[in-house]
């Protein structure tokens, strides 16, 4: 589940994202973090996005001013 997350953060902001932030930012986690994070979210977001967001508010981080709007 978390790499197709992968896969569709890539898909949606393809012209958009900085490829050596994503992969930098993914690999200070741990996959099983994002997972236990995603499943926490229980019914608020359905299926595959619960792991979505999860790749999308690390790749977002702490920062303003190379932070990405919410398009799922």
């Amino acid at each position: 589940m978390i790499l197709m997350s992968v896969i569709k953060f890539v898909f949606i902001y393809h012209e958009e994202y900085n490829r050596r932030r994503l992969v930098r930012r993914l690999s200070s986690y741990d996959p099983l973090t994002i997972y236990r994070e995603g499943q926490a979210m229980g019914v608020n977001m359905p299926g595959h996005k619960k792991y979505l967001f999860q790749v999308f508010r690390i790749y977002n981080g702490g920062s303003r001013k190379t932070s990405l709007p919410m398009k799922f």
